[in-house]
């Protein structure tokens, strides 16, 4: 059994898929990270550690209004990265 955020790994698809839109940050993995990051940040946590908390979490998940909420933070994370690049 292990604790896991369960936001990670929809941010992270959520991030690669919305990075691949903008050319400069498109394939740069530090950049997706901290997109990842201040997402992540600017998110209430979904921590989960039982089957069913998986589960209760993947329902919530499907409700439009956090899949809106969780694009609007990486967008965010994104337009931020974008104005302050790292080298």
């Amino acid at each position: 059994m292990e604790i896991k955020n369960y936001l990670e790994e929809f941010v992270e698809e959520l991030a690669k898929e919305q990075l691949q839109k903008v050319p400069e940050l498109a394939g740069n993995e530090r950049a997706l990270m901290d997109v990842m990051a201040l997402a992540l940040n600017n998110l209430k946590p979904m921590y989960v550690v039982s089957d069913a908390g998986h589960i209760l979490t993947e329902v919530k998940l499907s409700s439009e209004q956090i899949r809106a909420k969780v694009l609007v933070a990486v967008l965010q994370a994104i337009d931020t990265v974008k104005r302050n690049p790292r080298i």
